[in-house]
């Protein structure tokens, strides 16, 4: 999968990009909040110049941020430092009360929840967007994972794009011009394609047409336009 990650600049967060200072170094133990996100199959074609990204800061999630970024073990340590002079001057039931409150209390949390995030075109399902931690954000990483939404025409199968259009026997008996939304239909013209008298058999075909699909770093894969006789 793709990764994308925002570059170190020092320099507060400008709306449409992503910029946060890591402050902290990869290999610092920090929390890392990752949310899924379900992009609009368009829009990975096309690309967006900014959309509204949000994690969410709930308990859970910030549990499973510090164990996944590796805090959670120096904040059980600094709990446990915290829990033995209880121990030994009071109860288990209070000193294991101490641990988890000061465990709790040190999770770190995302000092920003929305992130204003440029769409890039041709990104695919598990594309990566990450914030680094800053004094911004907060001790943390947050990564934005893509998924790709469901679209009512098309799908993307690796580089390509598919569709299916539907023809009557008749039309494939004798021949047609057949009209087919682009994906992008707000930018790019409506896609013809001719099909010859008798082209087209009862079981249908599939019409490859080159450079016309899926966008990427080395050019567009093709478009595949099944054909249904129905």
């Amino acid at each position: 999968s793709d990764f994308f990650r925002s570059p170190p600049i020092n320099v507060p967060f400008f709306s449409g990009h992503p910029a946060a200072a890591d402050f902290t170094g990869e290999d610092v133990p920090k929390s890392i909040f990752v949310e899924k996100v379900i992009i609009p199959l368009q829009d990975l074609y096309s690309g967006v110049d900014s959309k509204i990204l949000q994690v969410h800061d709930s308990i859970w999630n910030r549990y499973r941020a510090a164990f996944r970024g590796g805090i959670a073990g120096k904040l059980a340590l600094q709990a446990a430092l915290s829990a033995v002079p209880l121990l030994l001057r009071t109860s288990l039931p209070v000193a294991a009360f101490a641990f988890v409150l000061c465990f709790h209390i040190g999770l770190p949390r995302p000092e920003r929840l929305i992130f204003p995030t440029a769409i890039r075109r041709g990104w695919k399902t598990g594309t990566k967007i990450k914030y680094h931690s800053s004094a911004e954000i907060g001790f943390c990483d947050v990564v934005f994972v893509v998924e790709e939404g469901k679209h009512s025409n098309y799908v993307r199968d690796g580089n390509n794009l598919k569709t299916t259009v539907t023809i009557s026997s008749e039309d494939a008996t004798n021949g047609c011009t057949i009209h087919v939304e682009p994906l992008a239909a707000a930018t790019e013209l409506p896609i013809t394609i001719n099909l010859r008298p008798g082209e087209v058999q009862e079981g249908g075909c599939v019409k490859t047409l080159k450079g016309k699909g899926w966008p990427g770093k080395r050019g567009r894969g093709d478009l595949l336009v099944v054909i249904d006789v129905v």
